[in-house]
């Protein structure tokens, strides 16, 4: 990976408002109508997302299949998959955030150990270290800090990482797409058993930590956040971006 500077990265935003994919199912749904008005917009993926080969501007890799239980040959889950998926058509101009892992316990792969199997370009972040530089417990006061000078917070979820970013950017809005929290089904899986997920259909099983997060970020007024689909748990509380005048 070509490591850019902060200014370069920054440079990157090309709108006021930037898309947080998440991999909940409603992604199969997105007609190429409604992709291509999302691709328009600045974005942000993470996770596995990088399944559903739509390009976004900004792609956070950090620990994506770095332990063992997080692995599976199977459903393609691994390091190697990730890096492919990264040096694809689809995502080689995307902007990688790399998160320095280094120092963390029970990681079997630190990615930022392995720029060089990386073609694309990117940006080096530092990790708030839970238990070290901030309590296990969310707390939204952490998204006042620097993402470049004092770190990305991980308040519970890999979400909280995108969020941070998306302040730290200066984005106006986010609108969250995918992020449906009412099934704990990834886009991309299918009908097959991911890891240790049972029932399919229950409610996603960080679901009410991330709702608990995004309204404690929507009552400090951090941000504009807005619900793309309208049976996400989040438009219970969440405009819901497509009423939007």
């Amino acid at each position: 990976m070509r490591v850019v500077s902060k200014e370069d990265f920054l440079s990157k935003k090309k709108s006021d408002t930037v898309i947080i994919y998440g991999s909940g199912p409603t992604i199969s749904s997105l007609t190429k109508e409604e992709k291509d008005k999302l691709n328009s917009i600045d974005s942000i993926g993470f996770n596995w997302f990088c399944k559903s080969s739509i390009p976004t501007t900004f792609y956070t890799i950090r620990e994506q299949a770095t332990t063992s239980k997080r692995v599976s040959k199977k459903m393609g889950i691994t390091p190697q998959h990730l890096i492919d998926f990264m040096n694809s058509d689809y995502y080689i101009d995307t902007c990688l955030v790399m998160h320095d892992m280094s120092g963390f316990p029970n990681h079997d792969f630190v990615y930022s150990d392995h720029l060089d199997e990386f073609k694309g370009h990117g940006v080096m972040v530092k990790e708030l270290k839970r238990k070290i530089d901030v309590p296990k417990k969310f707390d939204v006061r952490y998204y006042n800090k620097d993402i470049f000078d004092d770190g990305v917070y991980h308040g519970h979820c890999s979400l909280s990482n995108a969020i941070h970013i998306a302040i730290g950017m200066g984005y106006q809005e986010i609108v969250f797409v995918g992020v449906d929290l009412y099934d704990s089904r990834y886009f991309w899986r299918g009908d097959k058993k991911y890891l240790l997920i049972n029932d399919v259909k229950e409610p996603h099983k960080v679901g009410d930590p991330t709702i608990k997060m995004i309204r404690s970020i929507n009552k400090r007024s951090l941000i504009k956040m807005y619900s793309y689909n309208k049976k996400s748990l989040l438009s219970k509380f969440l405009d819901v971006w497509g009423d939007k005048v």
